[in-house]
């Protein structure tokens, strides 16, 4: 019984780490485009497309970069 418990916790701690750096990742996105919002037109669509990865998209991409597999 306690290491169900143990293993259900930890369980449920991954995945909120998971969700939580998710959340991060998209605060961030979104403090980046208001600050991509304040530039001249040529460097503020530039940096909008660099701030529009989604966060699986981004995650895929590091995984890739760093030989990590799923």
């Amino acid at each position: 019984m306690r290491i169900s418990v143990l293993f259900t916790a930890l369980a449920l701690a991954s995945e909120l780490s998971a969700c939580s750096t998710a959340n991060i990742y998209d605060s961030l996105q979104d403090h980046e485009r208001d600050r991509c919002s304040a530039m001249s037109d040529p460097d503020r669509t530039t940096c909008m497309n660099r701030s529009s990865t989604s966060y699986d998209d981004y995650k895929k991409q590091r995984d890739q970069a760093t030989g990590k597999r799923n």
